[in-house]
């Protein structure tokens, strides 16, 4: 059941035993339809997040992090799961000063210098659900849905076409030739005025992970080919970077805000200043406040949060 209010053009959606959330539809059908297979939440957001890797790929994919704010209602544990990668060994800063003076460049070869994590993130987020919760749920399983999108295609958002064709530094004239190699001829803009849009070399490479699992993203022939590509582009990532990476459990961060708790994901993530901001408005009256004193007082608390995040 759902209604369009007046605020935005979303319909409100409402469930009882549960609801999957994503930024594109197919992804959220993904996580249902392992609600509905038996599967909990986490189990949900790992198809979700599979599936959005093939659906948005303009925001997500494989060569990114993951990190997790997980609650087990039974055990009344908040866990955090850090699924980030490290910088490559090869990587010094040094030498990038050397080469690149204060910033590191935003795109190309010399960008990719950290491993992608977020296969790990699935990975350990499936053994915890496996073995900790009791999910009968099989990690191939969670890559049924992104397969499939993969395989057969689906018709490009309005969104992906709209950010695609205004990336100028990917897809303009100006675009360096190693990601024109790579990436024109699979996610061009003109590619994607197609009624369906395939990703057959992601299919691929999504069934060899639903196989051999993280191991072959990251020790396997999956992961030489990675590393060697990388290297070819220009990229400090070596196949010890991705042997050597795991994601790792780590302790969440709380506060106390108004009657309750407030948590968050630690460094390296920015989750420790969102904290510092509620930290500070939680001695505020702000049912006295007018909307401009309110809108004032948190921007201030915003501005001292992170300047406390940049020392």
């Amino acid at each position: 059941m759902g209604r369009v209010t007046a605020t935005t053009r979303w319909p409100e959606a409402r469930a009882t035993r549960g609801m999957v959330a994503a930024p594109h539809a197919l992804a959220s059908e993904a996580g249902a339809a392992i609600l509905r297979r038996g599967g909990n939440a986490v189990d949900a957001a790992i198809a979700a997040a599979t599936t959005v890797a093939v659906v948005y790929p303009h925001m997500n994919g494989l060569g990114g992090d993951n990190v997790w704010l997980i609650y087990d209602a039974r055990a009344r544990t908040l866990r955090a799961l850090n699924a980030t990668g490290r910088s490559a060994a090869a990587a010094t800063l040094d030498d990038y000063r050397r080469r690149f003076g204060a910033a590191i460049p935003p795109r190309g070869g010399a960008a990719a210098l950290t491993v992608p994590g977020v296969v790990s993130g699935w990975w350990a987020a499936h053994v915890l659900s496996r073995d900790g919760l009791g999910s009968p749920i099989t990690w191939p399983a969670l890559f049924e849905d992104a397969i499939a999108r993969a395989r057969e295609g689906f018709p490009p958002s309005a969104g992906q076409r709209r950010v695609t064709a205004a990336t100028a530094d990917l897809f303009g004239h100006a675009a360096p030739e190693e990601l024109r190699r790579a990436l024109w001829r699979v996610y061009h803009p003109a590619l994607l005025a197609r009624e369906r849009f395939v990703q057959e070399e992601l299919g691929s490479t999504l069934a060899r992970i639903a196989e051999g699992g993280a191991e072959e993203f990251y020790c396997g022939a999956l992961g030489r080919r990675l590393a060697a590509g990388a290297r070819a582009a220009g990229s400090p990532l070596a196949v010890e970077d991705l042997r050597g990476h795991t994601a790792e459990w780590v302790e969440p961060l709380a506060v106390p805000y108004r009657g309750g708790v407030a948590a968050s994901f630690p460094p390296p993530t920015q989750g420790f200043a969102a904290l510092a901001i509620l930290a500070l408005l939680e001695g505020f009256d702000f049912a006295a406040l007018d909307e401009a004193d309110y809108v004032h007082l948190i921007v201030e608390a915003t501005k001292l949060a992170f300047e406390d995040r940049d020392r």
